[in-house]
């Protein structure tokens, strides 16, 4: 069975050992999560309607939350392994500095994504992640 704990993603660079970097488990679902989220619908050819493209909500009221909320959750049912889609939990928040607090429930563990705190390119460092177990 595909689980979090054996998920991984391999990032742009290498590693010391000149192999391709690897981010494994919590961090490699957390970093599947951002791309899923920043790629815009289009960009990959094969899957034309892959990504949920944060970008175009940079203006949002309380009445689009729903909108992206249901966005999240079915990009990330079809996109991310079945085992780890059983159990999501989306949650969208409007700060009162008018910035986007995207929290993220995968089997237990707390994927944060603060558009205030984060800064261009996105780094895997910009996600908090929590393991509520």
């Amino acid at each position: 069975m595909y689980t979090s704990r054996n998920m991984r993603e391999y990032l742009l660079s290498t590693n010391e050992f000149n192999e391709p970097a690897t981010v494994k488990a919590s961090d490699a679902t957390g970093l599947t999560l951002v791309r899923l989220l920043l790629l815009m619908p289009g960009t990959n050819p094969s899957h034309p309607a892959m990504g949920v493209g944060l970008t175009k909500y940079r203006f949002m009221t309380e009445n689009d939350l729903p909108t992206l909320k249901t966005n999240i959750e079915d990009q990330i049912r079809t996109y991310l392994p079945l085992s780890l889609t059983e159990n999501v939990v989306v949650n969208l928040k409007i700060k009162p500095s008018k910035y986007l607090l995207i929290t993220i429930i995968v089997n237990n563990i707390e994927y944060v994504f603060d558009t205030e705190d984060t800064d261009i390119p996105i780094q895997l460092s910009d996600i908090t992640i929590r393991n509520n177990n």
